[in-house]
């Protein structure tokens, strides 16, 4: 299946048959503070200036920490020539800088985005809730919520109804006559904090 074919289902599979319930919904969730997980990335964008589109398809390792307010992820790449390495990046959101290690090379980046949301937003729309996984007592509930963010990013986030693990994430925003969707599949999730995941590289320390 091709990358768009696989965009294309998630997407419809996230908005299908759920739009009949537009209601704000008074269902407080928010992710757990600490956890690890595996997200599959797929999507596109187009750039607004050469109008070439760019597509996504890759595989990270996340470590949420919200008491500290910072990310890391993990990503595996592989070059044309077939060189693999991990791209890392350490991002502490309060602090507003970003680590990126690459092969043993560290750069440091000024940010000012803000860590996603720990909780679904009071003014997010419930779409619909559904049961994934097999039949029985086996499937999983969950719940779509759509939202718009400060900067004008719709999101389609879908977690777990009793714990609110996150499931998926389906994300899209039209800037200055660019535009782009990402779909976050998510896996594996392990609760619990990693404290030796946030640790500023040591390449990345000034002395």
């Amino acid at each position: 299946m091709s990358l768009i074919q696989r965009l294309i289902i998630t997407t419809w599979a996230l908005v299908s048959g759920c739009y009949g319930q537009s209601d704000v919904i008074d269902r407080r969730c928010c992710v757990p503070s600490h956890f690890r997980c595996t997200m599959d990335v797929t999507g596109g964008y187009t750039d607004p200036v050469s109008r070439t589109t760019s597509y996504v398809d890759r595989k990270v390792r996340l470590y949420n920490d919200y008491d500290l307010n910072a990310t890391r992820t993990d990503t595996d790449v592989t070059l044309p020539s077939g060189v693999t390495f991990v791209h890392s990046e350490l991002t502490f959101y309060d602090k507003h800088i970003s680590f990126k290690v690459d092969g043993g090379q560290c750069r440091t980046d000024h940010i000012t985005d803000a860590m996603q949301d720990k909780c679904i937003p009071a003014d997010a729309v419930l779409l619909r809730t559904s049961r994934i996984g097999p039949t029985g007592h086996d499937g999983i509930n969950v719940d779509t919520w759509r939202y718009i963010t400060s900067d004008n990013i719709t999101i389609l986030r879908t977690v777990t109804s009793n714990e609110c693990w996150p499931v998926y994430q389906t994300e899209y925003s039209v800037h200055k006559g660019g535009y782009s969707e990402m779909t976050y599949m998510i896996s594996d999730i392990e609760l619990g904090k990693f404290p030796g995941l946030i640790l500023t590289p040591n390449i990345c320390i000034k002395t």
